[in-house]
C-alpha cells in the first residue's frame, strides 16, 4: 500500500498496525525503449529527451512503481517527458512495442520476452544491485545515486501477534528461500530472493514510504 497516495482510503495504518516478518523478494523494473528510439544507454535517452522535448513514457497506472520510476527519471534527469497511464503492465508494454510510446519502466516479467525478441531495447534496471536476470544491464543508481525502485514482496502479521510466532515464521521463510526450487522460481519470475530480519524489513518499509512520498509530492500525483 502506498501510504502517501492511498492513505485516506486505507482503514488502518500500515506503519503501526502491521508487524514485519520478513522481506521475501525484490523484482526490478527494466527501463526499455522502442527500437526506433536512437539511444543505447540512459545518458543518451536523457540527452534525446532534453533535445526533443516530446518523448512519451508508458506506465502501468497512476501511483504504480512504473509510474513513480518515470517521475523519478524526470526529477533526477531534469527532463520533461509525457507520462501516459495504461491499465497495467500488459497494455503498457503493448503500447511500447507498437510504437505508441518511446520508453517505459516495465516489470521484469513483462519485459523479458520482448527483450529476447528484440521488440524493445533494455537500458537499465532500477534495483540497487544488478539483476541476475539481466546481468549485463547497469543500474539506474549507477547514473543517479538515489534512483532505486522495485516491486518488493514481504510478509507481515497484524499488530499484537506474539513475538515467538513472528520469529518462527521468519525462520521458516529464510529456510524456504534457500531451497533450490524456491530460489529458481523467484529468479524465473525476474526477481531476487532476499530474506531478512523483521527489523530490516521495518527499516526498508520506512525508507520506501519516505522516498516515494517525496516523488509523489514533487510530481503532484493524485490517485484515481
Amino acid at each position: 500500500v502506498n501510504i502517501t497516495l492511498y492513505g485516506k482510503r486505507v482503514k488502518f495504518d500500515p506503519m503501526t498496525d502491521l508487524m514485519p516478518v520478513s522481506w521475501i523478494s525484490s523484482v526490478p523494473l527494466v527501463l526499455v525503449a522502442h527500437p526506433s528510439v536512437p539511444v543505447k544507454n540512459v545518458k543518451e535517452l536523457i540527452a534525446l529527451a532534453k533535445k526533443s522535448g516530446k518523448m512519451i513514457a508508458a506506465h502501468n497506472g497512476a501511483g504504480t512503481t512504473s509510474h513513480l520510476s518515470v517521475e523519478m527519471l524526470r526529477l533526477f534527469g531534469g527532463v520533461d517527458v509525457t507520462p501516459v497511464p495504461y491499465k497495467g503492465g500488459g497494455p503498457a508494454i503493448v503500447a511500447l512495442i507498437s510504437g505508441e510510446t518511446d520508453f517505459s519502466f516495465a516489470t521484469a516479467l513483462a519485459a523479458q520476452p520482448f527483450i529476447k525478441s528484440g521488440k524493445v531495447r533494455p537500458l537499465a534496471v532500477t534495483t540497487a544491485k544488478r539483476s541476475s536476470t539481466f546481468p549485463d544491464l547497469p543500474t539506474m543508481n549507477s547514473i543517479y545515486p538515489e534512483f532505486e525502485s522495485d516491486n518488493w514482496y514481504a510478509m507481515f502479521f497484524p499488530k499484537g501477534t506474539p513475538s515467538d510466532v513472528v520469529a518462527k515464521l521468519n525462520a521458516e521463510i529464510i529456510k524456504a528461500l534457500k531451497q533450490p526450487d524456491v530460489d529458481s522460481f523467484i529468479r524465473k519470475e525476474g526477481g531476487e530472493p532476499v530474506g531478512s530480519t523483521p527489523e530490516a524489513l521495518a527499516e526498508n518499509f520506512r525508507k520506501e514510504v519516505s522516498k516515494y512520498a517525496k516523488v509523489i509530492k514533487a510530481a503532484n500525483i493524485v490517485a484515481n
